[in-house]
């Protein structure tokens, strides 16, 4: 809770000091899929993940009028080093050479896809989108059923 909702909460609070004062600003928050409450085991990261969306969504109101926008990222299943941490390295190496089945588009996301998400809302292309949720999962949440392994 610390971590992933209070602290988010106190460093974008004092962020937004500054860029109301200057009438601009981009306020960021990695979210996760994992907000929508469907990974086994992870009840409190799911729930602290819900809680930055939600304030996101809070702040980006209050925000809004002052010239600051605030939107988040929530990337899905990643080939980081927290995934190996929590699945090993054996199922990961198997997921990086023959997919990822559960992803529509069969593969994790790597660090670079989700980067590009958040330069894209840090960008002036992203200039009238405030409030939004990023999702970065290949479809993951789209797909209603689960993808057989081939």
């Amino acid at each position: 809770m610390a971590v992933n909702l209070t602290a988010y909460f106190l460093l974008a609070q004092g962020a937004a000091r500054s860029m109301v004062e200057r009438r601009s600003g981009v306020i960021l928050f990695n979210a996760s899929i994992d907000a929508q409450g469907h990974s086994l085991g992870f009840t409190s990261y799911c729930v602290t993940k819900a809680g930055d969306r939600a304030l996101m969504k809070s702040m980006a109101v209050e925000l809004a009028r002052s010239g600051v926008q605030v939107n988040s990222v929530s990337p899905g299943p990643a080939d980081t080093q927290q995934s190996t941490d929590i699945v090993g390295e054996e199922l990961m190496a198997k997921w990086r050479e023959h997919g990822f089945p559960e992803v529509p588009l069969n593969r994790l996301a790597t660090t670079d896809d989700i980067a590009s998400a958040f330069l894209f809302l840090a960008s002036d292309e992203a200039s009238y989108i405030t409030g939004h949720d990023l999702v970065v999962d290949g479809g993951h949440t789209a797909d209603v059923y689960e993808i057989p392994y081939d």
